[in-house]
């Protein structure tokens, strides 16, 4: 229950900036605008209303399509992880590339959803270091979602 408060005033506190500077009706107008949103998002648009029978058979198939799965140590009871960083910051990763100049194989690229292209010039070692690619560029606020080198000239 202390998770959800949190959640809430987390929320709510985050629309203080925003909110402070507005009047009463243009809250209500802005979150009645988020609620019809939200509602077109799942209502059927052929009749224009949320089809609630429909929602609780999908939820039931997914209950059932879920249950009795094996989580991942059960179903590869060998496979041990490692932690290789960074320890020091937080981000969420989406995509990871081998560079292909590196003959060792060693070196590891990873683009950050919160900003940055990242390396590490050894992801076997548990001793190195990633480090954030700085530059005129302005690399470090730059949201990464994939990586690609030019296969003719990587």
């Amino acid at each position: 229950m202390k998770f959800v408060a949190v959640v809430i005033f987390l929320f709510f506190a985050s629309f203080d900036t925003v909110f402070s500077q507005s009047t009463p009706q243009q809250i209500i107008d802005s979150l009645n605008n988020e609620r019809q949103k939200e509602f077109l998002k799942i209502a059927d648009p052929a009749t224009g209303k949320i089809p609630y029978d429909e929602l609780e058979k999908a939820r039931a198939e997914i209950t059932k399509r879920t249950a009795g799965k094996q989580t991942n140590a059960a179903i590869s009871p060998s496979l041990t992880w490692y932690e290789r960083g960074p320890k020091d910051i937080s981000g969420n990763i989406r995509c990871m590339a081998k560079d292909p100049n590196d003959p060792t194989g060693k070196k590891v690229w990873a683009g950050s959803a919160n900003g940055g292209l990242w390396y590490n010039n050894d992801i076997t070692s548990s001793n190195s270091i990633w480090a954030q690619v700085e530059g005129g560029d302005n690399w470090e606020s730059i949201n990464v979602s994939s990586i690609a080198f030019n296969p003719v000239n990587p």
